[in-house]
């Protein structure tokens, strides 16, 4: 399960006594600054992935095009 998925789980609206509508927006607040960095290093890792893949996929294209039997 992703970390995403996981902190995305995690995420309840929580009861305080001190607040009537009986959501800690400070909490949720956290919860969805914690979420979005989240999503930006996954972002950041698939797009790292996505380079690191091309320059296999070009390094094997160059392997075939000098491939001499």
């Amino acid at each position: 399960m992703s970390e995403f998925k996981k902190q995305l789980d995690a995420l309840k609206i929580r009861r305080t006594d001190n607040n009537r509508s009986g959501i800690d927006w400070n909490k949720l607040s956290q919860d969805v600054d914690e979420i979005t960095t989240t999503l930006e290093n996954e972002a950041g890792a698939t797009q790292a992935l996505g380079y690191g893949l091309r320059a296999i996929q070009a390094k094997k294209a160059e392997l075939l095009r000098n491939f001499k039997p």
